[in-house]
């Protein structure tokens, strides 16, 4: 009888294993990989975790234009760690997406326009790592009220975040140019804007067709309120104060001490500078022609990872660090199952001999 009962338990636990591992891995032909690349999605789930290897363990970096484009039922969108680029429109007019968490190896956006028309989408982050935050990245996000730019991020790019309900931006120290039109037509009617770089350069940058561009980052929002934190006696505060009207409507400016913005720095998210790599540069100078069609596919939107400068030349890559592989996650969920099934084995095992006996004692 405790035979036939083992057997039975053991074959529970292998059952469970099995169910759980095959839950945890990823379903490979529900994408396209190739050289790197994850350049299709075939599946239908709602919740949806782009994976950072293909079938054969090869590591994926790139994520291709147009990947999740025009999709209409994924709400839940996550990026493994490993992902280093996600190229041009992938994830454009996404109709039902809520939330996207983006990886924290991530280095560029492509040419931008990557999350425009997500109507639904509430928050993002971008990671530090990520030096340029490029145009009409969230641009007309009508749902899109918290952004966290984390620190390390640089440039944030024209039209890149505007068209948006957000009620409060900080740019953290790390951010050194603002273009001009950067926040234009937001659809909320108060904003707090905090500048904690007191360098920044503002207005700067260039428009789709490289026309230079000398228009402030909140110009062109005739009916918001703007609240603009930035430092006292600085750069940024000499700009402001110098307009004989504030951007937006019945706008204030606030200049604040550095101890204000140093507090600021200390809570400020740093999601991503771990993987920091050299700097991407921004691409507005020296556009080739698919950026003047950014629905056009294209597998040339990424960089290589070298600086000769600060890296000796050598490529750098981000290897031990690029997060839990879906296999390595798989193998630690099926101990995990194991172990917790075993010990359930033996608690039923247990339970049995302890009836057994009470069955004997009356007896």
């Amino acid at each position: 009888m405790f035979k036939r009962l083992f057997a039975v338990v053991l074959s529970l636990i292998l059952a469970f294993s099995f169910v759980i591992g095959a839950y945890a891995a990823p379903n490979y032909d529900d994408w396209g990989f190739e050289d790197g690349a994850c350049y299709a999605y075939y599946g239908d789930d709602k919740k949806v975790t782009v994976p950072n290897e293909d079938v054969d363990g090869i590591p994926t970096t790139t994520v291709d234009p147009q990947l999740f484009k025009d999709d209409d039922s994924i709400t839940h969108l996550t990026f493994e760690n490993g992902i280093q680029v996600l190229s041009g429109a992938c994830c454009n007019g996404m109709k039902e997406l809520v939330s996207v968490e983006l990886p924290a190896t991530l280095e560029n956006f492509g040419y931008g326009h990557n999350f425009i028309h997500c109507d639904k989408l509430k928050s993002i982050t971008v990671p530090g790592n990520t030096a340029e935050i490029p145009r009409g990245f969230v641009f007309d996000c009508d749902s899109l009220t918290d952004i966290t730019i984390s620190y390390g991020v640089q440039v944030v790019s024209w039209y890149s975040i505007g068209g948006t309900k957000l009620k409060r931006v900080v740019f953290p120290e790390t951010v050194n140019e603002i273009h001009g039109f950067a926040m234009n037509e937001l659809k909320s009617s108060e904003c707090e804007v905090v500048i904690c770089n007191p360098d920044c350069e503002l207005g700067k940058g260039y428009s789709e067709e490289k026309v230079a561009l000398d228009n402030d980052p909140l110009e062109n929002n005739p009916n918001v309120k703007f609240t603009i934190i930035v430092p006292e006696n600085s750069k940024v505060s000499k700009y402001y104060s110098s307009m004989d009207k504030l951007p937006g409507k019945d706008s204030v400016l606030i200049e604040k001490p550095a101890k204000y913005f140093a507090s600021l720095e200390e809570n400020q998210e740093d999601y991503g500078l771990q993987y920091k790599l050299p700097v991407y540069q921004s691409q507005i100078d020296d556009n080739d022609e698919k950026d003047e069609n950014p629905d056009q596919t294209t597998d040339t939107d990424t960089d290589t990872n070298t600086d000769s400068d600060n890296n000796d030349g050598q490529t750098v890559v981000v290897e031990e660090e690029e997060g839990t592989s879906s296999i390595s996650k798989t193998i630690i969920i099926v101990v995990i199952s194991v172990i917790v099934a075993a010990i359930i084995a033996v608690a039923i095992v247990l339970a049995v001999i302890m009836i057994k006996n009470k069955k004997g004692e009356k007896s």
